[in-house]
């Protein structure tokens, strides 16, 4: 099963282990980065512009972008270009998606998650 997680191109290979099912795999690699848990962290409050949440961060667009591109193609992120100076992104957190990703990850790590 493919859950349409993109090439996932920029970042860095991670090792799958023998008998780790591909979506899990992609699941925890989504999941298993500070940068982007705290972004899903933001966004789970609302969608943020791009500005606002490198700033609320703390965190140079440098280092942000790349861990944004993951989140898309992950489709744990919608972003869509906005009107005005620079054109800025609204980011808005796909909570289907990462129900999804959550629900893949748990099983596989055996937890119970609550509401299942």
């Amino acid at each position: 099963m493919n859950m349409g997680w993109g090439t996932m191109a920029r970042m860095a290979r991670s090792i799958q282990p023998h008998g780790q099912d591909d979506d899990v795999h992609h699941a925890l690699t989504v999941l298993g980065n500070t940068v982007r848990a705290a972004i899903i962290h933001e966004l789970g409050s609302g969608p943020v512009l791009g500005p606002e949440l490198a700033k609320r961060l703390d965190l140079p667009s440098g280092t942000l972008s790349p861990q944004l591109l993951v989140l898309r193609e992950a489709e744990v992120i919608h972003c869509e270009a906005q009107s005005g100076h620079g054109r800025p992104i609204l980011h808005t957190l796909n909570t289907r998606k990462l129900e999804e990703i959550g629900d893949l990850a748990g099983a596989y790590l055996g937890l119970k998650i609550a509401g299942t």
